[in-house]
């Protein structure tokens, strides 16, 4: 036996001194577990055996520490499972992502921008949405799952995640109830204002890296930041299950929201000089507008729009109508996301499709636009004056053939259903 508790010591030591840098904490555990147990042959070949240093001795001690393999195994389990997570950054390849400008109603993820552990084994990455104001949160997703708060994500606090898809059973170590289903997921989101383009800082993200200084101020951005707190063993697995970016189990993370303020003439609280008092919208008419203004659309000046045309227009596309199963809304609405490689003709003709728009200009070359709807027609023909000749032909079965074209179109009357219909009498 004397022999033996020799060798092992001197196994233990030669491990260490091979691969300090790896092998330093189990080595360091080994070395306190031999001299708590030195008078136990079996204790030696316990360890040795749970490190795989040969299937000899494993064998030449299974009759007298079979029983202390099994105990011995669960304690360095134990003791290890407890060692959070140290800091480190996740060293991924990630393209960079374009620069979106958004206005009406959006959902929107964003480009990752950074991602590590903190010191106590929570991860944590932060994403740039996009380079135009967050107004209001309808909501948050995670993998495209709706989620449900517990805070405010504008707040300092930001919001927990309370989703039970989310959360995950614990086991009692680093500091958590055994048995208990924990959220781990935290989220903040800020935005800037057209007062101040430098959006808040997450003040728990600074405190958890110091490197992320004054510098990094993300002027004109919306971006959010994520926390997933330090996990145990048990945990891991329904914790890091996910699609994000970093490709380690996180979640990616979408926005939901009103997104930009827009200028409408028809608000008298609002100045055409002032984007602050400036509102958000998501009416086409004035969304058209924004394009034409807007610094990375065709940055127009905004006095050369006849305002006078686009709120007539406006007007038209918050006119309420009852669609086919009787829900009302407005005429048309749309919400758009262009980043900057996106021609601006192609932005405006997507505005325009959703109001069936045409583009205009007035006597004085002002551009302006109108959405498709029904206008008594101004003009009118007259069989005396107007039709110079018109003919018919006879058919082989003496039917009169008419020359013409026949459209056809949705009768709400009938539920919708397209009818023909003559383009003219």
């Amino acid at each position: 036996m004397t022999h033996l508790k020799a060798w092992a010591a001197a196994l233990l030591v030669s491990t260490a001194w091979c691969s300090p840098a790896a092998a330093e904490p189990v080595s360091t555990f080994l070395i306190g577990l031999t001299a708590g147990l030195a008078g136990s042959a079996g204790a030696g070949g316990l360890y040795l055996g749970a490190l795989g240093a040969g299937a000899a001795i494993g064998q030449f001690l299974s009759g007298i520490g079979g029983t202390l393999l099994l105990a011995g195994a669960a304690l360095a389990i134990t003791v290890f499972s407890q060692r959070p997570q140290q800091a480190s950054p996740v060293h991924v390849r990630i393209p960079a992502g374009p620069r979106w400008h958004v206005a009406g109603t959006m959902k929107i993820g964003g480009t990752a921008v950074f991602g590590a552990f903190d010191e106590d084994g929570a991860f944590w990455y932060a994403l740039v949405h996009c380079d135009s104001e967050l107004v209001d949160i309808d909501h948050l997703r995670f993998d495209d799952m709706e989620l449900t708060l517990s805070g405010d994500p504008f707040s300092v606090g930001g919001a927990l995640v309370t989703n039970d898809d989310f959360k995950a059973e614990t086991s009692g170590l680093l500091g958590l109830l055994p048995g208990e289903r924990k959220s781990f997921f935290r989220v903040w989101t800020r935005t800037f204002t057209p007062s101040n383009p430098t959006p808040p800082r997450v003040a728990a993200f600074d405190t958890a890296f110091p490197e992320w200084d004054a510098d990094h101020r993300l002027v004109g951005t919306t971006y959010s930041v994520v926390k997933i707190d330090a996990v145990d063993t048990k945990a891991k697995a329904g914790v890091y299950r996910w699609r994000g970016a970093f490709g380690i189990g996180e979640p990616s993370l979408t926005v939901v929201g009103d997104w930009n303020r827009v200028y409408d003439e028809r608000d008298p609280a609002q100045d055409i000089d002032d984007p602050t008092a400036w509102e958000f919208a998501n009416n086409s008419a004035l969304l058209w507008a924004w394009n034409r203004y807007r610094q990375f659309g065709f940055g127009e000046d905004i006095d050369d729009i006849n305002w006078s045309k686009v709120s007539e227009q406006a007007d038209i596309c918050d006119e309420p109508i009852e669609d086919a199963v009787s829900d009302v809304a407005p005429r048309y609405a749309c919400g758009v996301a262009f980043d900057e490689s996106t021609p601006n003709h192609e932005c405006e003709q997507a505005i325009l499709l959703s109001c069936d728009g045409q583009l205009f200009y007035d006597k004085e070359g002002k551009v302006y636009m109108e959405a498709g709807s029904w206008s008594e027609p101004t003009l009118t023909l007259s069989k005396a004056r107007d039709i110079l000749a018109f003919s018919s032909r006879a058919s082989e079965d003496g039917e009169n053939e008419t020359d013409g074209v026949v459209v056809t179109y949705p009768e709400p009357g009938l539920g919708f259903v397209e009818q023909p219909a003559a383009p003219w009498n």
